[in-house]
């Protein structure tokens, strides 16, 4: 599954657009200092070719990144198994379980939870007597 996308180059395009115009006109156009329909054939040729070569190094690049994938879905199940493998041979509250990146169950603090106690005059500014609320 490609991941990323394949290069497109406007410049390269635009280059084979005008190269076809150009051999139309005249296939052995000289513009002096060198460059020619030719050079400018041959600039492009080399130009689609690194492209082709970039395209095909983002394969296998996407390639290489799923096998990557799949090796650490395979990782991630078997240090499942290891784990739960300690768990059943040591049990939670060994060391080996500790040397495997558990935390022992002896060394798992339970916390004290206070349950809350309702007083509605802590949270009243201006408390209301029974005379003044009608005596309900």
């Amino acid at each position: 599954m490609a991941r990323r996308k394949k290069k497109r180059s406007r410049s390269l395009e635009t280059a084979e657009f005008r190269l076809n115009a150009l051999q139309n006109i005249d296939e052995n156009l000289d513009f002096g200092a060198g460059f020619s329909t030719n050079s400018y054939q041959t600039l492009v040729q080399t130009a689609q070719e690194q492209l082709n070569r970039y395209n095909a190094m983002l394969s296998d690049v996407d390639n290489q990144r799923s096998v990557v994938r799949k090796l650490e879905k395979q990782l991630d199940d078997a240090n499942e198994r290891v784990f739960s493998g300690i768990i059943t041979l040591y049990g939670r509250d060994s060391i080996e379980y500790e040397m495997v990146g558990g935390t022992r169950k002896s060394n798992i603090r339970n916390r004290n939870i206070r349950p809350v106690t309702h007083d509605p005059e802590a949270f009243s500014e201006d408390p209301v007597t029974e005379e003044e609320n009608g005596g309900i």
